[in-house]
């Protein structure tokens, strides 16, 4: 069993018979970042702890591209497998981890908390303060002249200059450092 997700670049930078390396590159990175924060974030509690990456975090978050010549070259069709499948280890057990379905894969997870993230939803338990920072790398690839991106998996998540502006008040106000003072006797 796998998962199909559909990534549309759309604006100057996305022609149909050729994208930039560079551009291309760089969604890449955000998709297996994002990915592997996701899970690590639902699995351990926090999506980048210090330390080395686990060993088994590259293989259960991979992901494979499909080529799909119909679709043209600004967009990309992703298989992701469940985790399931993944980590049969880790959930061969059944219901261990009763808010985490194995039946998704690290790219969903990623796609749930970008939906809250790019919906302002400051209450959201499916990221924390290093997902947003990848969530904002979204930036830098509109930056290179895309107006938006749709990620499509049963939903369409669209990814642009108005819905990122909620990711950048996130970050202002969900994570930002407060001074404590902190009074009284031992």
């Amino acid at each position: 069993m796998s998962d199909l997700h559909t990534v549309t670049l759309k604006g100057p930078a996305a022609r149909d018979e050729r994208v930039s390396g560079h551009l291309f590159r760089d969604l890449l990175d955000v998709l297996v970042e994002g990915s592997e924060r996701s899970l690590r974030f639902r699995l351990e509690g926090r999506s980048s702890p210090k330390g080395p990456q686990p060993k088994w975090l590259r293989t259960a978050a991979d992901f494979d591209l499909l080529r799909r010549p119909e679709l043209g070259a600004s967009s990309a069709v992703i298989e992701a497998r469940p985790l399931v499948e993944t980590m049969p280890e880790r959930f061969h057990h059944g219901d261990l981890f009763v808010d985490l379905d194995p039946r998704k894969s690290p790219v969903e997870l990623f796609e749930d908390a970008l939906e809250d993230a790019l919906r302002g939803d400051a209450d959201s338990e499916r990221f924390d303060e290093a997902l947003i920072t990848t969530f904002r790398k979204f930036e830098s690839l509109l930056d290179q002249g895309l107006e938006r991106i749709d990620l499509v998996n049963g939903r369409t998540l669209r990814v642009n200059a108005a819905a990122l502006e909620k990711v950048r008040e996130l970050a202002k106000t969900s994570y930002a450092l407060q001074r404590v003072k902190v009074a009284g006797r031992l």
